[in-house]
């Protein structure tokens, strides 16, 4: 009873002071809303800090607004986030999960990016925690840990708009990499219609090539985490929204979910197959000399092949073509099989015409282009010193060159950069790690070498075999 009595007085006291107690409470801001800051630089002001293959630390007391363009939750996207502004993207590495609960695609973002590193992934510009070491022992970009994430990102306002940029894929440059591009009249090529986007079943990636109406083709790769990975390619024809990434010098694409796929056309003809007029080699480059992206309808290309795949020390899906006096890389979207002196015609009516790290190429193109025409001559290599290739080297690249009464130096092993010194200059001599002769004795004493003048930044000599060191 003397309980009762309690709860009724401390009832009555509630009652009888209810007039002074206000019992409701003030909803707090929308999370982000009360946002003041200033932005003073932007995406393309942290990307130009940053040089290919290194790592540089953001030293800059700078705040950059930018809008996240992809998150993780579909899985397509990895422990990352992409954010952009009207000046270009940038990937954010963090190390956690379930990001899109934080920061989903639309929600604003105030970036303040002074501790955190710069650094990239095979040319994909990313920002990240520091630097640290790989189980291969390589220096690589480190994530941001989840507990310093209020230092340097701040939240703003979800559901903000985010407009694709209208693209063609013969348009794509290294200032789309990162933001969120659209393209119209476009399918899947016709080997990966109606396919899986990727194997769910073992959880791998797969590259599926998506092409217009020209022909021009670029890879869309897709996790085999992503939740929509055993989901088919579409067959028709239509528009596709997708993040702009490279590899190395393949072009890719990703998207963030089937949202970012709508193919219910007509599909067209592309038009492959060799065919139309001749155009030279010397044609090629000087067309992309002079701003050139594509090459012009109706064209092919004739030369015979001075690269060697047999002997692995080019890529599998490139091959070096030299007509005359010039040459040009021509890169195929899957591995070919054409061979080291081989004659071939290949078409190439409105295909990529770009650089990698200096290197011109003829980019993505399906092998249906490319038809043999037997056993072509092989051209002699032009015999020169290193101080007269490097002072040709922009129009010399992609043919052979020889140099004579000259060193090897830098290693015992031809695997990786070495130093190919005459009497004028020195010029790296440079072998993958995947040629057959990558682990055999660099020879000693004077030598004369041929091979393909290339470039990776820096002008190199490649040989195809070792019949190429005298």
């Amino acid at each position: 009873m003397k309980y009762i009595v309690q709860l009724a007085f401390a009832f009555a006291l509630v009652v009888a002071f209810g007039g002074c107690v206000n019992l409701e409470f003030d909803a707090p801001p929308p999370e982000g809303e009360d946002v003041q800051l200033t932005p003073n630089a932007t995406i393309a002001d942290l990307r130009a800090l940053h040089t290919i293959g290194q790592f540089e630390e953001v030293t800059q007391d700078w705040i950059i607004e930018a809008v996240v363009i992809a998150d993780d939750r579909s899985g397509n996207f990895y422990r990352t986030i992409v954010v952009q502004d009207e000046t270009g993207g940038i990937d954010l590495r963090i190390n956690a999960t379930e990001l899109y609960n934080d920061y989903p695609v639309g929600r604003k973002l105030y970036i303040k990016p002074r501790g955190l590193w710069l650094g990239d992934y095979n040319g994909q510009y990313q920002l990240g925690g520091g630097t640290t070491i790989d189980a291969n022992g390589n220096e690589v970009l480190a994530f941001i840990e989840p507990v310093l994430l209020d230092d340097y990102l701040v939240k703003g306002p979800r559901d903000q708009p985010v407009t694709p940029r209208k693209r063609k894929i013969t348009e794509l440059t290294s200032a789309d990499l990162s933001t969120l591009i659209q393209l119209d009249s476009v399918q899947f090529a016709e080997t990966d219609a109606g396919q899986p986007f990727a194997d769910a079943v073992n959880r791998i990636s797969v590259n599926r090539m998506v092409e217009d109406c020209d022909g021009n083709a670029i890879i869309l790769r897709t996790s085999g985490y992503a939740d929509f990975a055993a989901e088919l390619t579409p067959e028709g024809n239509g528009s596709l929204t997708a993040v702009f990434s490279i590899y190395r010098d393949d072009l890719q694409l990703y998207i963030r979910d089937l949202n970012d796929v709508d193919m219910p056309g007509e599909r067209c003809d592309t038009g492959t197959g060799t065919g139309g007029d001749r155009i030279s080699l010397e044609e090629i480059r000087n067309l992309f000399n002079s701003g050139a992206t594509a090459a012009p309808d109706g064209k092919y290309i004739r030369g015979v092949v001075i690269s060697d795949r047999l002997n692995g020390n080019i890529h599998p899906q490139n091959l070096v073509l030299q007509d005359g006096a010039f040459g040009v890389v021509v890169r195929f979207t899957e591995a070919h099989s054409f061979d080291l002196g081989e004659e071939l015609e290949v078409d190439v009516s409105g295909l990529q015409l770009n650089e990698f790290n200096g290197l011109l190429q003829v980019n993505n193109v399906f092998l249906d282009r490319a038809t043999s025409k037997g056993t072509g001559t092989l051209p002699a290599p032009r015999v020169a010193t290193v101080a007269e290739i490097l002072a040709n080297a922009e129009t010399w690249e992609s043919t052979l060159v020889k140099v004579e009464n000259a060193t090897l130096s830098g290693g015992a092993i031809f695997s990786g950069n070495r130093t190919l010194t005459d009497a004028t200059g020195s010029i790296i001599l440079y072998t993958r790690s995947a040629a057959s002769f990558a682990n055999e004795p660099l020879p000693t004493g004077t030598v004369n070498v041929t091979g393909i003048l290339a470039q990776f930044n820096d002008y190199e000599i490649t040989i195809r075999n070792l019949d190429d060191v005298e």
